[in-house]
Formats: C-alpha cells, structure tokens, sequence
C-alpha cells in the first residue's frame, strides 16, 4: 500500500537479511511545484538514503512539477482536498476545542484580539484542521504502522498545527519541525504575533533551529520547553571545485535571493554606485540569481549606474545552474543586505565555493559570517557602509585571499550538507526509538 512501512530484503552471504524501512513524510510548501524551497533537494537525498521511504507532501501545487534529485513519492492529496474557505476557516475557530483555543486567549489576549490576529487564527485554524483530518484519514486508508512513522514539516506552521491535533487523537504519532525566519521570529509579523506557539511547542517532539539565534530566541520565550529545541543546521554539498577570484583588473560581486523588499536589493544598488562613484577607474561587474515581482524597478534603477559598472539579472536558476555558475565565472565576493534573515543558505553555498561574504547582522547571519571569511555590515547599513566593505576588497588582495581561504573552511567544519544532514538524520532516528 502506497506509504506503509514496507521490509526490504537483501542477500548478504547467501543469507537473506529484512530490514524495515521508515516512513517518513515531508510536508513543504510547494516543492518540487515551482521554484521555490531548493535547498530541500540535498536533505533529500539524505532522507532517502537513510530511511528508504519518503513521502512528499506539498500544501499547494503552484507551477509545474520539476524533477527530483532522488525518487520519493509525491502524494498531492492534502493539496487538493476540496475544503472551501471563507465560511469554513470561521467555522474552524468554533470547531476547535474550547480549551485550546482559551488556552491561547489566556496567554496572548491581546494578540489575539487584535482584528489581524483573529483573521489569521481563524486561517490557521482552517489549515490545521485540513491537516489534522487529512493525516488521520492517510494514516487509516494506507494502513500505516505510525511506530515506523515521523511526521515532519520543513515550515513551522498550519500544517504543523494540523499534526499536532492529530497527535492528540493518537499520541503515537511522532511530528517534528523545522523552523527558520518568518515562522520563527515573531517580530517580523503585524501585529507581532504567530498563533498557538506554546500549544505547538508543549505538544510537538521536537523543534529543530536551523541557527544558534533561533534556538536561544525559542529558549528565552520558552524557557520551561527548552529541550524541545535543537540546533540542525542546514547545509550544501562539497562542489569539489573552488571559484576562480578575478584576474583581469575587474572587481566581480554577486548576489542571489528572491526579489522583494526584505532584500533590499534597492539599497544593494545604491552601495554599488557610491562604491562606483568613489572608484570610476575600477571596471565592476555586478550580477544577481533571483527574480520577483520587483524585478523591472530594479532594473530601471540598475540602469543609473556609472558606466564603469556592468550589471545583470540572471533571473531564477535551477540549483545545479547555479552551481555550474560559480564553477564558470570569476566571483570576487557574495553579497547580502537583507532586513531580516534564518541562516541563508545562498551564503553557505558561496562559501562552499571559498568566496567571501558580505551580509548584515540579522538573524543568523552573524554565526556563518565573521570578519575572518567576510565582512559584517550593521543590520541597517547605509549605501556607505556597502561602498566601503566592497572596497576592503579591491584594496588589499592578501586579504581577500585569506578570506577566500576561510570561506571555504568556514564552510567545511559547520555547513558540509554531509555531516550536517547525517547528523539530522541521527536525530530523527532517535525519535522513531522512543
């Protein structure tokens, strides 16, 4: 049956061996539809490797579906399960039971009263119980064994919500999440407020940071539920190569995000035209991996900058394209000024590659960029701050050099996809033997 725990037999020395493979599900929010979530694609195949049977469950289905790095089946039924909203997510605050939902009055009162907050509660509410049902339908129709079941979400959210309610018909399921800006730090919402937190946090097996920030930002709010969260860094894989600095007299710089105004990549250009400005001799070459809806703004205001400067918009790139782009093109440094942040993964692969980094202080940024791989910007820098940090690296090439070689270092000991997912992997092995 499609997603039960299944035994696999192997011949080893003319004896047969079963093993039992694992169930594990992975809720996401698109991936593999559309362009988003990429960096799914290495833990993947670490998830595979390790439990043989992985189940993908998107939330929405938005573009096509592109291939996998790893087969894993796909199930879209939580996607397409024919709830209607509107009446419904009203409903679904109604629905749910009175304790929980008084539990959270009593904790957040005037978060929840907000008009914004309620909107959201009752959208939340909606989701997880979409999810709830769903997985205790999945559960039942396939017949699976949720002893060799983990249940885990790659964002802290709706879905997340839906599985812990479903725990609480059945304590035997095991759920875990991953958590990472957006779903984490509530100061980045308006109001500040994510719903249901402690109900998640008291009843979830394991909340896993993707940085040292998140991990003591859970641990100061939810100083009685500590040993929930772990720290799992997220992590590239070795290239086996090294980007090539620039050695034609051109200053190389580039960047790599989805364009919206978190980025500010606006900001990015301004830096680039004052550094340009202060250094009309220097011939740059600036390129970004990203699109968004704020592309042709940038663009037009690209188009400002000094002759001396060359510009360009790559647009979204496949993983292995951008990978085979680091291969290919001299890069003298990866840059970011981003307003808020998890741990970027952009900033890993660059310094899987041995470039040097500049990015702001926000999130988790600080723990992967130091002044001994990059430079540290403040975390609302001024178009000077940038023109100045890109000219560290045009002025001293000893520097940029050690930096390149820390990078690359940086890279090896914390962020190798290998040791980072393995580990990962232990973690939720652990959890299925309890």
């Amino acid at each position: 049956m499609p997603g039960a725990s299944c035994r696999c037999r192997f011949i080893f020395g003319g004896e047969i061996i079963v093993l039992n493979q694992k169930n594990i599900f992975l809720f996401t929010y698109t991936y593999p539809y559309g362009d988003g979530e990429q960096f799914i694609e290495t833990e993947l195949v670490h998830l595979k490797r390790k439990f043989g049977h992985v189940i993908l469950v998107p939330s929405k289905i938005e573009g096509s579906r592109r291939p996998m790095p790893t087969p894993v089946e796909v199930d879209l039924s939580l996607a397409k399960n024919g709830l209607k909203a509107g009446v419904l997510a009203k409903s679904a605050a109604l629905s749910l039971s009175s304790r929980v939902l008084l539990e959270e009055i009593s904790q957040r009162p005037v978060s929840v009263m907000h008009r914004k907050s309620f909107i959201a509660i009752c959208s939340y509410l909606y989701w997880a119980i979409k999810s709830r049902d769903w997985v205790l339908s999945y559960i039942s129709d396939n017949d699976i064994d949720i002893n060799d079941s983990i249940f885990y979400t790659y964002w802290l959210g709706e879905v997340t919500m839906g599985l812990i309610l479903a725990k609480g018909k059945n304590s035997q399921i095991k759920v875990v999440s991953r958590v990472h800006g957006a779903d984490l730090y509530e100061e980045r919402h308006i109001p500040q407020y994510l719903p249901f937190r402690t109900f998640i946090f008291k009843n979830i097996d394991n909340i896993f940071t993707i940085s040292e920030n998140g991990r003591s930002y859970l641990r100061a709010r939810f100083n009685g539920l500590s040993d929930k969260f772990v720290l799992s860094r997220l992590g590239v894989d070795d290239p086996s190569d090294e980007a090539s600095p620039s050695e034609d007299g051109k200053f190389r710089i580039l960047s790599c995000s989805f364009i919206s105004p978190v980025k500010r990549l606006g900001l990015l250009i301004e830096g680039i035209r004052e550094f340009g400005e202060r250094h009309p001799d220097t011939s740059v070459e600036w390129q970004h991996i990203g699109d968004g809806p704020g592309r042709s703004s940038l663009e037009e205001a690209a188009s400002r900058l000094p002759q001396s400067i060359e510009y360009g918009f790559l647009g979204t790139l496949a993983h292995q394209d951008v990978v085979d782009y680091y291969r290919t093109h001299p890069i003298d440094v990866f840059i970011n000024v981003s307003e808020m942040e998890g741990l970027p993964v952009s900033i890993m692969e660059a310094q899987s590659f041995g470039v040097p980094v500049i990015a702001t202080a926000v999130g988790g940024t600080p723990e992967i960029v130091t002044e001994d791989n990059g430079i540290l910007l403040p975390s609302n820098p001024s178009p000077d701050d940038i023109s100045r940090a890109l000219e560290s690296f045009t002025s001293d090439r000893t520097l940029m050099m050690a930096k390149r070689k820390q990078s690359r270092l940086n890279w090896r000991l914390n962020y190798d996809s290998k040791s980072n997912y393995v580990k990962f992997c232990k973690y939720l092995q652990e959890i299925l033997a309890k």
